[in-house]
């Protein structure tokens, strides 16, 4: 269908991670994003980069963000941005046995802080509406369900 004046809105692929601990915390970030003009929690991630793909894209986010690697990658697959405006996959992924291995490269952020928290106050967040980005909510979700049936290790 032909629809005038319909603009589409061409987004690149992202990639999000949900890196979760031995312990069974999740590392998750207290940054300013400038698109809302406030300060949020959420998780690692960002845009692919060139031919670079949904799964080292989320390992570099992860390095990059948290200063961590992980032993273990789940994908727990793509989804769209925005059916109604645009194009582009926002791919979850769960990085269990994450680990620090370096500070993270957070020079791009006027407010920035790390945590470690358990599932249950991530999970808490959402609840309360403090983790409140939809792809961060979204994946964080989907990593919770995929552990609840699958368990950590």
């Amino acid at each position: 269908h032909m629809i005038p004046d319909y603009y589409k809105l061409s987004l690149p692929n992202a990639s999000v991670v949900v890196p979760v601990t031995d312990e069974g915390e999740v590392f998750i970030l207290r940054q300013y994003k400038h698109g809302l003009g406030a300060t949020v929690w959420g998780l690692p991630g960002g845009f692919c980069s060139g031919e670079e793909t949904s799964l080292e894209c989320a390992k570099r986010e992860l390095l990059e963000e948290i200063g961590c690697e992980a032993e273990e990658w789940i994908d727990l697959g793509g989804y769209a941005h925005d059916a109604s405006r645009g194009e582009g996959c926002l791919h979850v992924f769960l990085a269990k046995k994450a680990f620090k291995v370096s500070q993270p490269n957070n020079s791009d952020f006027e407010e920035y802080q790390i945590q470690r928290a358990p599932m249950a106050d991530v999970l808490q967040l959402v609840r309360n509406k403090q983790m409140n980005v939809m792809g961060f909510v979204g994946a964080f979700l989907l990593a919770h369900l995929y552990l609840q049936y699958n368990g950590l290790r």
